[in-house]
């Protein structure tokens, strides 16, 4: 959908967060994603513009260079709503012969939060924990449940959250929290997914392209 509006350089700012200059057009960067317009200069009064919205919220690849794992958070609520689309997103996961082995979830209550502290102390000041259940029978498990994961924790930083993989602090403590959870003795709890409202922004060292990518041979 395309529209055309005019608007005085005071209203344009208070949407902009960054703008660059492309060729003759602009790109804007909102909140919720990246918008293409072109200037119109014979237009008085403002900045005339044309819009193609190209996706709902962040960019999928922005998501992917934007997320972290994050460890501190405000303790703000999380709304149902997003929560909903975050673990959408790891039911829509690849998963092996189509068995979609997992279950997942979601954990509010503050009491409740409190006791996945033995996995860190941290987790207390998340507004949720997603626990990913998943059912061993699929051969594929470890792999579709990884999968899964991987989208919740990019939907989390699409949605403006800060959420982190907790597995090698949380599977010693399974037990625990199969208990905790009522999850069925057969199903294992792969991961606990904090998520909150970022209280920090770590920028930990990634290894450069060049070092990682090999073209035709090893």
């Amino acid at each position: 959908m395309r529209c055309r509006k005019c608007y005085t350089i005071e209203n344009f700012s208070k949407f902009l967060r960054r703008m660059k200059v492309n060729g003759g057009d602009f790109i804007l960067t909102w909140n919720s994603g990246i918008t293409y317009f072109r200037q119109s200069p014979e237009e008085y009064g403002g900045i005339s513009v044309e819009f193609d919205t190209r996706m709902g919220e962040m960019d999928t690849l922005e998501a992917i260079r934007k997320r972290r794992s994050i460890r501190r958070y405000t303790d703000d609520a999380i709304p149902k709503a997003d929560l909903e689309t975050i673990v959408d997103a790891g039911r829509l996961a690849a998963t092996g012969n189509n068995r979609q082995p997992w279950d997942f979830v979601v954990v509010t209550d503050r009491t409740m939060i409190e006791r996945f502290k033995v996995s860190g102390a941290w987790i207390e000041k998340a507004g949720a924990v997603i626990v990913v259940v998943m059912d061993p029978v699929s051969s594929w498990w470890v792999e579709d449940g990884a999968a899964a994961i991987e989208n919740m924790l990019l939907a989390s930083t699409a949605l403006g959250y800060g959420a982190c993989w907790v597995e090698g602090d949380a599977l010693p403590r399974e037990a625990l929290f199969k208990t905790l959870l009522d999850v069925p003795t057969e199903k294992r709890v792969m991961a606990l997914i904090p998520i909150g409202v970022a209280a920090e922004l770590p920028t930990p060292e990634k290894k450069p392209l060049e070092k990682v990518l090999h073209w035709e041979k090893y």
